[in-house]
Parts: C-alpha cells; sequence; structure tokens
C-alpha cells in the first residue's frame, strides 16, 4: 500500500508537470438505457493510475501495475476496466436511467486536477400507455374526454389516437411532466363528439418515442346511445271513411341503441287539446267515428332522447239521404220539391242529381230548371217536356268519393188532355123532358135525374181511361187513339233532341208561395248516414186520385 501511495504521488507530481487528461465515452452520449458504454481517460505522460467519477457519487479508483490493472476500487459498481498501459484507462459498464444528465469525468488519483466534462444523455423508450376511461357510454352528438398517458421516458413521447383504423389525434391536446430524472410523462386528452354511426366501434392510442418501437394501449369499444328519427305509417295524412273498422296506424324507429327499451305514445290534437289514446306501437281505431278526426303524434323514447312525427287523419262521411218532400204534376212538366243533407265536412266532389223514370227499375238523369234554394237545403226544381197521361217516377242520387245514397221514390201522373163531350147528352135530355109532357114540376125533376145520370156517365167515361192509361203505361205502349193523333216526345225518348238547357218559363205562378217552405224547413229531418237509414218518410203526390189532394199538393195546384 505504501508503494501503491508513492506510485499515486509520482503520478500526481507528473501529471501537475504534463497537463490535463482527456475524457471520453463510447459509443455515444446518447445512449439507450442498460446499453454497455466504455469510458476512457487518457493521459498525455505515464501515469501510475485513475479515478473515474461516475452518477450518483461513485468513484471508481485503480492503478496500473505489472502490465494490468491492479487494487481496483469502485464502490460496488460492476467495472471491467482495462489498463493497455500506463497512459489509457478504460472501464465499461452498463448505462442506467439514472445517468441521464449526469455530468461524468476522469482525474488522476487523489488529484484536483480533472480531464473535461461529458453530459450523457440516456434513451428511455416508452414501455406503456394507459388509455381512460377503458368503458366509454355517450349519448350521439355528447361530447367526452378521453385520456392517453405514457410511462415516464425519454425522449418525451408521441401519441396517436385511433378511432377503428382512422386517426382522430387532431381532436386531441397534450401536456408533460417531468420526474427528479428528468423523464416525461405525456398526457392527451381528446375532447371527442360521437354520433350514432360510431356505436360499436374501438378507441385506442399508440405511443412512441424512438424508431420502430410503438406501444398501444387497451381498446375502448363505444357504446354511443342514440334515437333514429320516427317513421308513421301511413305517411302524412289518412283519409278514412266513417263507419269504417279496424283502421290502424304505426310508428316505428329504424335503429335505436338501446333497442330492446323503446317505448312509444300516440297523442291525438285535436280542437288546441291534446290527449294520450295509446302507449303502445300501433294504435288502431275499432269503429270510425267523426269525432277520431285530428292530428297523431307519435313518440318513441329511449335512454338517449325522443324523436316524434305525426299524420293527420280526416274522417269523412258518405252522402247523406236526400228525401223528395213532393211532387206535383202538370200536363208537360212536373214540380219537385226535395230536401238535401250535407255531411259536416265541405267535400267540393258531393254532388247530387235529380233522376227520373218510366219504370221502377231504370233511372236517367233529368233535365230540370232550378226555381228556388233555400238556406236549410230545400230545393225546387222543375222538370219540362213531359208526356201527358204519363206516370213518371222520381228520385234524387247524392254521390262523393266514399259511395252513393239514393232518396225515396215518389211518382206522379201528368195530366190527361182535353177531351170534347159528346153532343149526345143533350139529345137525352131533351127526348125524356118531351116524353114527360107538359108540366114544369115533371119537367124539372125528369131534368135533374137526367143531368145527374150523365155526370156519372162522364165520370165513370174517365175512370175507364185512366184504368186504361195504367194498363198502357205497364206494357210501354203508346197512348190510346184518344189523344186525337197527337206525337208526344218526354225527356226519356231516346231518339230526340231536346234543347232543354237555358228554359226560362216562370211558373211560379203555378206554385203559389205559402207557408209551405217554412213547415217543410221546421220538419227538416236530421242527418243520417245513407246506409244505416229507413227510409220511411211518406212523399205526398197526386198520383192515387191523380186529382186527389195531399198535404201539400193543395198550395201547389
Amino acid at each position: 500500500m505504501l508503494f501503491f501511495c508513492l506510485i499515486l504521488i509520482t503520478g500526481l507530481i507528473l501529471l501537475q508537470c504534463c497537463g490535463e487528461p482527456t475524457f471520453s465515452v463510447s459509443p455515444s452520449t446518447n445512449i439507450l438505457v442498460n446499453q454497455t458504454l466504455a469510458l476512457q481517460c487518457l493521459y498525455s505522460t505515464d501515469q501510475p493510475g485513475v479515478s473515474f467519477t461516475l452518477p450518483d457519487n461513485i468513484v471508481c479508483l485503480f492503478a496500473y501495475w505489472d502490465n494490468g490493472c491492479q487494487d481496483t476500487i469502485c464502490m460496488g459498481t460492476l467495472i471491467s476496466p482495462e489498463c493497455p498501459n500506463n497512459r489509457t484507462y478504460i472501464i465499461s459498464l452498463n448505462v442506467s436511467a439514472s445517468w441521464n444528465n449526469e455530468v461524468l469525468y476522469c482525474s488522476p488519483p487523489f488529484s484536483v486536477v480533472r480531464s473535461n466534462n461529458v453530459t450523457m444523455k440516456v434513451k428511455v423508450p416508452t414501455k406503456s400507455v394507459i388509455l381512460n376511461p377503458t368503458q366509454v357510454t355517450v349519448n350521439t352528438g355528447k361530447s367526452i374526454t378521453l385520456t392517453c398517458q405514457t410511462d415516464y421516458c425519454n425522449p418525451t413521447a408521441n401519441i396517436t389516437w385511433f378511432k377503428s383504423s382512422y386517426d382522430i389525434t387532431s381532436s386531441s391536446t397534450s401536456t408533460t411532466d417531468v420526474d427528479s430524472d428528468g423523464f416525461v410523462r405525456t398526457t392527451y386528452v381528446l375532447q371527442y363528439t360521437f354520433v350514432r354511426e360510431d356505436n360499436g366501434q374501438q378507441v385506442h392510442c399508440t405511443a412512441s418515442n424512438s424508431d420502430g418501437q410503438i406501444v398501444t394501449s387497451s381498446l375502448s369499444t363505444l357504446d354511443v346511445r342514440y334515437i333514429s328519427e320516427v317513421r308513421v305509417l301511413p305517411v302524412s295524412a289518412l283519409n278514412i271513411v266513417a263507419g269504417q273498422s279496424h283502421v290502424w296506424i304505426r310508428c316505428y324507429v329504424q335503429s335505436a341503441n338501446p333497442g330492446n327499451n323503446v317505448r312509444y305514445t300516440w297523442t291525438r290534437i285535436k280542437d288546441m287539446n291534446s290527449s294520450t289514446v295509446s302507449t303502445t306501437q300501433s294504435y288502431v281505431i275499432e269503429s270510425v267515428d267523426v269525432g277520431d278526426s285530428g292530428r297523431y303524434i307519435c313518440t318513441a323514447r329511449n335512454s338517449a332522447g325522443s324523436s316524434s312525427e305525426y299524420v293527420d287523419i280526416n274522417v269523412q262521411l258518405t252522402p247523406l239521404t236526400p228525401v223528395v218532400l213532393q211532387v206535383v204534376c202538370k200536363s208537360n212538366h212536373a214540380i219537385i220539391i226535395w230536401t238535401s243533407r250535407h255531411p259536416e265536412y265541405d267535400d267540393v266532389e258531393h254532388q247530387e242529381t235529380l233522376q227520373l223514370s218510366k219504370k221502377d227499375n231504370t233511372f236517367n238523369n233529368a233535365t230540370y230548371e232550378k226555381l228556388n234554394d233555400t238556406h236549410a237545403g230545400i230545393h225546387l226544381y222543375k222538370v219540362n217536356v213531359l208526356k201527358p197521361n204519363t206516370k213518371y217516377i222520381f228520385r234524387v242520387l247524392a254521390s262523393n268519393r266514399h259511395g252513393t245514397a239514393f232518396s225515396n221514390n215518389p211518382s206522379c201522373i201528368t195530366d190527361l188532355e182535353q177531351v170534347e163531350e159528346s153532343s149526345g147528352g143533350c139529345d137525352v135530355g131533351q127526348v125524356v123532358g118531351g116524353t114527360v109532357g107538359g108540366t114544369i114540376l115533371v119537367a124539372f125533376f125528369v131534368a135533374t135525374a137526367v143531368i145527374m145520370l150523365f155526370k156519372y156517365r162522364k165520370e165513370k167515361t174517365r175512370n175507364d181511361k185512366t184504368d186504361q192509361l195504367d194498363h198502357e203505361i205497364k206494357t210501354n205502349n203508346v197512348l190510346d187513339s184518344r189523344q186525337q193523333g197527337t206525337s208526344y216526345v218526354d225527356q226519356l225518348s231516346p231518339d230526340e233532341s231536346h234543347p232543354y238547357q237555358g228554359i226560362g218559363v216562370d211558373v211560379i205562378s203555378e206554385m203559389p208561395m205559402t207557408n209551405t217552405y217554412e213547415d217543410v224547413e221546421a220538419s227538416h229531418l236530421s242527418d243520417q248516414r245513407a246506409e244505416y237509414m229507413d227510409l220511411t218518410d211518406q212523399s205526398n203526390t197526386n198520383e192515387e186520385g191523380h186529382d186527389g189532394p195531399g198535404i201539400l199538393y193543395t198550395n201547389l195546384t
């Protein structure tokens, strides 16, 4: 030991004469952690030993003796010293993370003279990156914060965000913090708004701070809660007819998450009032009524929110049955009084047509002249160009897009022709008067009897004509010879052209306006649907007695 001390003292004296040693590291001052590093201290003159100063204040001291290194002291650090000569001293050891930013140098043993300084940069690759949260549940359209964080490493790691295979890093920001050894931990924050298409996709991040080395976080599967737009069948509007049964409307959502707990509600809005009519996906109207009209809104809900759509239901009516109140026949025309009963809604396609027939099962549209209408729906029509001595049947046809309805079928017979009285009646009276003789009293009684007999025969002749006429109507024969050879046509004649339009005949004088219409309006029947109405109304005509009065007939002759 004494010898070693003498050598060191000698070396110190020599070094002080010959200058500072040169210190170097190999392969580089930037080295990967745990990589082997060679430290070399080179003297310009012979030196008996060397002292290496390492991180954490570790000093490695050894001497050159007998062509090698002797008495190595390194404070527990495993080194491999080399002493090729007494000017060159080398040690090799593995670099630890604590060497980062540490200053190394060498010097002669126990000398204040030291070499140049070398600052180490130790590369520590990132080993992990952690994603939080690992389970992502978010409602569509809502923003959520995700974080990815590396361990402490050197240099600073870069993080990349992925949604499936798409890079979404541009939506992130980063922060760093440094530990006591100078290593850096990086935290990336991703603020992202997810849409329903993101549901089921996976989010992860990667980190790297050295070439060819990448670490990947765990995968987080996105649970994006949403509800798509609700759809209603039928679309937009539904026109239905009162009386229909089992009319349904249905709503649905094409997709939703969660999809197993979608709740449906049907709300009807009518006259600014709303009411819930169903809590099922389909709403069924068992029997349609006018009160079922309105706007029906379907709302679908789940934990992500709600969606609504509507359909307008318009309940429409089939035509209501019109009523013919009275028909009056003249010689070549007829007067018809009838009442219309419109549905509650305004249907521009609603039509009412007057029809006539000479048979019970064949009706044709009649050409008529409108004489008068009232606000109560009472109509007064005149049908021209009719045959004398003919039975006509009338009815009103009401129609719209939903169906038809027919009125009752009253009839009347047009007036007979004027028949000239036979002169034989007067001769008979004169013969009888002459035969009785000269007394005025007897002649008076005889003349009275003859006149009564004449009236009886005339009435009987007229009745016979009427009976014969009815028979001819049923067999569709032409009028008998009592029509004196005159040929008549009417609206039902197929081979004639009749310019009926634009008729301006004033027949109001034939039908005195009394309180008849007021009575008719007062007795206006309540609306009933055609398909459910029993036609029990009785129309008053002059058919039975031809000249016999009906309830209204007395005011129309």
